[in-house]
């Protein structure tokens, strides 16, 4: 039968340090032979299977690693292209927006534009209207000189002047 024990307490016995096991009752020398088999125990299982051990660390250990790392590595990866993706969408934006914005102005321009090409044709209109209206003044100012001189040459001058003159004070 084996006995196999292993230590929770490192005892210093001269200048040498050894690995015991405190029990209530006494302290047992894990690494003495004559308490504990756990040298000869150690010493098989690594001479008969280290060959197995390091085929096991190499095939499975460490391909789980790679497999880890590589998988972190593809993260990265699409980390990166997702990030890559991202500002590209944010240039193709900017651009969209600085188009329609553009877009806008120029609209708002042409809107402007035709605003003051409305306001210059009422304008042009007015100062033609005002020109008519005053060649009409000028026309019915002559025509009313004509009258009157006409009148005076009729004797009709006296009577109307008269009449003028009371009518204009009582408009005013």
């Amino acid at each position: 039968s084996f006995a196999v024990v292993g230590s929770n307490f490192i005892l210093e016995k001269g200048n040498k340090y050894t690995r015991v096991r405190q029990y209530a009752w006494d302290i047992v020398d894990v690494e003495d032979e004559i308490h504990s088999d756990f040298i000869a125990l150690r010493s098989m299982l690594i001479r008969t299977n280290l060959n197995d051990l390091r085929d096991v660390t190499h095939n499975i250990h460490c391909e789980n690693y790679r497999y880890k790392k590589n998988f972190l590595s593809q993260l990265e990866d699409e980390r990166i292209e997702a990030e890559t993706r991202l500002e590209k969408m944010c240039r193709d934006m900017e651009v969209v927006y600085q188009s329609k914005v553009t877009e806008k102005l120029q609209r708002l321009d042409e809107g402007k534009q035709n605003v003051l090409k409305t306001q210059e044709t009422y304008r042009l209109n007015v100062q033609q209207e005002e020109e008519r209206i005053h060649l009409k003044r000028e026309e019915f100012e002559r025509a009313r000189r004509e009258w009157e001189e006409s009148l005076s040459k009729t004797g009709f001058a006296d009577q109307i002047g008269s009449l003028t003159k009371t009518a204009k004070k009582g408009l005013f």
